[in-house]
């Protein structure tokens, strides 16, 4: 379950330091919903992680990455929140999704629980 009920702003710039790994995963708001279930349903099994929409992926080593932003906030949270349903079992109450102002733009941050 999740400990954690708040993705700060300080996690987020920790993260969009990094480069993508197991935990970690930069994407774009147009994500197939099937490909969120499964990048959710990974690192639920693993060590858990955050996903961040709204960010384009960088070339390997190239940081940061490109904030595009995303448009439609309540469509993309609605759409992880599909997506981790649709995992089976549901991972649901695995997932925190939550909205963040970042240099202008919006970005929808996932935390996933292990």
């Amino acid at each position: 379950m999740i400990t954690e009920n708040v993705i700060t702003h300080k996690i987020l710039e920790k993260l969009l330091q990094q480069d993508e790994d197991l935990q970690l995963e930069y994407k774009t708001e147009n994500e197939k919903r099937s490909d969120i279930a499964e990048c959710i349903a990974a690192m639920a099994n693993s060590a858990g992680g955050f996903i961040i929409f709204g960010v384009e992926d960088p070339p390997e080593g190239q940081l940061p990455p490109q904030i595009l932003g995303v448009s439609n906030i309540k469509k993309m949270i609605d759409r992880v929140h599909g997506a981790a349903k649709d995992c089976n079992p549901s991972l649901s109450s695995y997932v925190l999704v939550q909205s963040l102002a970042w240099k202008q733009k919006t970005l929808v941050v996932t935390k996933i629980h292990n």
